[in-house]
């Protein structure tokens, strides 16, 4: 797939597809700091036995906390792990003279795996691992103690991939959240159909966020620091947008819906009551 539109990153392609001009907040704060010192932890246990996880975590120099969310996910890591596999660091995915790679990945993992994405981009999965039998599992780590829903960014991973390695046509992805319930941790398998319905769907809301980039009339956030406000749905661009849409006459509202799509005045409707309604 050749993509000419702006690209989204993964984990901002949820936000983006309520929001299409949304922007993640880059202020530090110390979820952030507790979620790149997990990351950094889970990258170096991949260089250790299996069997020897425990008492590495245990040596760590860190918190208690932070140690029981290590053993929970690596305990997570160990259902998919049935053996000791090669460790490949700073692996690129990316066309070879152009054009995608004809061969499966070797088996092995590859930790913090960087991804040619396109027009002068790129992303990391945090762990990519390729079983001897020609499994492909995406593991992506958080520490959120916030239900969410991440299928757009896994489905975007597996896309990314599938993309430059076609020979890779069935992915199983997982989030793994330690600080979420047993059966909060989301997996989402996808086949070769279901890639080329989640390819459609990513271009849909990267086509759109392009589009609202140069056309004031698509609802969106202007602002280069969202702060994630459409997941208390009380962004004040939307609201202002869809209030204008209301002091309007019938006409007007059929101009403006035709205009900007019947998904964008919902969206910014929803917007008004929050994700929960009025």
């Amino acid at each position: 797939m050749a993509y000419k539109i702006r690209r989204v990153q993964p984990s901002a392609l949820a936000a983006t597809e309520h929001c299409p001009r949304f922007r993640a907040d880059s202020k530090e704060n110390q979820a952030a700091i507790d979620g790149t010192l997990f990351h950094e932890f889970m990258e170096q246990i991949v260089d250790v036995p299996k069997d020897q996880w425990p008492g590495w975590i245990a040596t760590r120099e860190t918190s208690v906390e932070m140690k029981g969310l290590l053993e929970e996910a690596a305990s997570v890591l160990a259902s998919v792990l049935v053996e000791d596999l090669p460790v490949y660091r700073d692996y690129r995915i990316r066309p070879i003279k152009g054009k995608p790679r004809k061969s499966l990945l070797k088996p092995g993992l590859y930790p913090e795996c960087e991804v040619d994405r396109g027009n002068g981009n790129h992303g990391y999965i945090d762990l990519l691992i390729v079983t001897p039998e020609g499994l492909t599992y995406i593991l992506d780590w958080k520490t959120s103690r916030v239900e969410k829903d991440f299928s757009l960014q896994l489905a975007a991973y597996a896309v990314d991939v599938n993309r430059l390695c076609p020979a890779h046509e069935g992915f199983i992805c997982r989030r793994v959240a330690p600080r979420l319930v047993d059966d909060a941790q989301s997996e989402l398998n996808i086949d070769k159909d279901g890639l080329v319905k989640w390819a459609k769907r990513i271009s849909d809301i990267e086509e759109r966020a392009d589009r609202s980039s140069n056309d004031p009339s698509v609802p969106g956030c202007p602002s280069d620091a969202c702060g994630y406000c459409h997941w208390s749905g009380t962004c004040p661009y939307q609201a202002a947008a869809t209030g204008a849409v209301l002091a309007t006459n019938t006409s007007d509202i059929v101009t403006y819906s035709e205009k900007t799509g019947k998904e964008s005045v919902t969206q910014s409707l929803a917007t008004l009551v929050g994700p929960g309604g009025p």
